[in-house]
């Protein structure tokens, strides 16, 4: 989870101007997500015709503990236990490039900043 205050970091990048290091990080972090997406493919069972799920490629590690922190709230409950989520791909990379231009307007903005600070600060690889 992420370890930095939004009001702090939000109010520091207007009173400071946006960091050239964090728009660079946020580049980074668009070009990974677009270049990176979880891959499921379909493999031969040990025993009987069956197919088993295995994962081939993974989305980022970031992206994954941004999803997580807004989970979604379902009125039936899903048979897996994977978590569903409030985030959209689409709205993350407008998100990012937003903050690689040095802004922070948009509600995706302000919520994935400080995963941008947490990237450019090692914690989230």
């Amino acid at each position: 989870m992420c370890g930095f205050s939004l009001t702090v970091i939000t109010s520091q990048l207007y009173n400071n101007g946006m960091n050239a290091d964090l728009q660079q990080t946020a580049k980074l972090m668009r070009a990974q997500l677009e270049n990176e997406r979880l891959t499921v493919v379909l493999i031969p069972a040990r025993f009987g015709s069956g197919k088993l799920r295995a994962v081939q490629n993974s989305n980022p590690i970031w992206y994954q503990e941004f999803c997580a922190a807004y989970e979604a709230q379902r009125t039936k409950p899903r048979q897996r236990k994977k978590f569903d989520t409030k985030i959209k791909r689409a709205h993350t990379l407008r998100a990012l490039k937003e903050i690689s231009r040095g802004e922070v307007k948009s509600r995706y903005a302000k919520r994935l900043l400080p995963y941008v600070e947490d990237y450019y600060h090692g914690i989230l690889v």
